[in-house]
């Protein structure tokens, strides 16, 4: 088969009927499916089987639970496909996203497509930009795609990445994601995909992008990244910072903004989190405590990292590591107002 479709189950509820529909109005039809039920236990593992039942070429493994990294990795092992594409059991495929990206693919000889993505919040759908710097539809390749991998996850000049790095809107290379899965710690339990897209990308000769938004990404209560904060949110923060030096140093694009800059994007970002969640002052400021004391934080020199940071994200940094949780929380309950 061209193309296997792999999808992580785990307790899908409500919306798995929904994404399962939309599988099947692909109007692309040379793909195989492979959904890994990853130990659900509200029934959405015997949904799974009655589509294989329906469904041409559908793969269903059912696993014990071990996480979303366990079962999509488990995905790849299993699926036959040349190319790779990957999907949230709760969010939305649009009909044509596979047939344009195996066009995309296939007739631009490209390594990976990138298409673009909606977001769908409380009913209503908005529009979620794919990439930071700004880039044209089109091939990318030679010093146009070097430029890109300069930029990948930021420089001095240029604080945020390039992409976001979510693997849901894009069509990989099979070997291109087999060359990536030791970067990937099983543990991690949200932003798994930085890895295997980032090397998608820093390992491409041709990328093909189309900001078209063919896939629709929900959120929703039950979504990991709307979830309440949680002391082990840090320790997922500090596996993934490892992961992509790692992955930086295999490949060779590790620099000084990687090391000094990239940390403060995760450590912004449950700042963020905490101050703006529905929580009680004392919770919060017990929260922010917390991460101020761990390693990620802790470690972290503001000092060094001055220059690959904006001013804003300095300031928020400043403040957690020098305790002023009270100015830290009200300001961003403004900023978000």
């Amino acid at each position: 088969m061209t193309v296997s479709l792999i999808v992580p189950v785990y307790n899908a509820g409500q919306y798995l009927d929904e994404f399962l529909d939309s599988v099947k109005a692909q109007t692309f039809t040379e793909f195989q499916t492979v959904l890994v039920d990853d130990g659900s236990t509200d029934g959405s593992g015997e949904k799974l089987d009655a589509f294989a039942a329906d469904f041409h070429d559908c793969k269903v493994i059912h696993k014990q639970n071990g996480g979303v990294v366990s079962a999509w990795k488990r995905g790849v092992s299993e699926a036959d496909g040349e190319y790779l594409a990957f999907a949230d059991p709760d969010d939305i495929m649009s009909p044509d996203m596979l047939e344009t990206q195996y066009k995309l693919m296939t007739e631009n000889s490209a390594d990976l497509v990138i298409v673009g993505v909606r977001k769908l919040k409380d009913g209503e759908i908005r529009s979620m930009g794919i990439q930071f710097l700004k880039l044209n539809d089109g091939l990318y390749e030679g010093e146009k795609l070097e430029n890109i991998k300069r930029e990948l996850f930021g420089s001095q000049e240029n604080p945020r990445a390039a992409f976001r790095f979510f693997k849901q809107n894009k069509m990989f290379r099979r070997d291109a994601v087999l060359s990536a899965l030791g970067f990937t710690d099983d543990a991690v339990s949200y932003g798994d995909d930085i890895c295997i897209s980032a090397a998608a990308v820093y390992d491409s000769k041709r990328l093909y992008i189309c900001k078209t938004p063919l896939y629709t990404y929900r959120v929703h209560g039950d979504s990991i990244t709307t979830a309440s904060y949680s002391p082990e949110d840090a320790d997922n923060a500090k596996r993934i910072i490892e992961s992509v030096t790692a992955l930086a140093v295999d490949r060779g694009f590790l620099n000084e903004h990687i090391v000094r800059g990239y940390p403060a994007f995760h450590i912004v970002r449950l700042v963020k989190k905490i101050c703006r969640e529905n929580a009680d002052k004392k919770r919060k400021k017990q929260n922010l405590a917390a991460l101020r004391k761990h390693p990620l934080v802790a470690e972290f020199s503001t000092k060094l990292a001055k220059k690959h940071l904006t001013r804003g994200k300095l300031g928020i940094v400043r403040l957690l590591k020098l305790g002023f949780y009270a100015p830290l929380i009200s300001h961003l309950r403004k900023s978000e107002e």
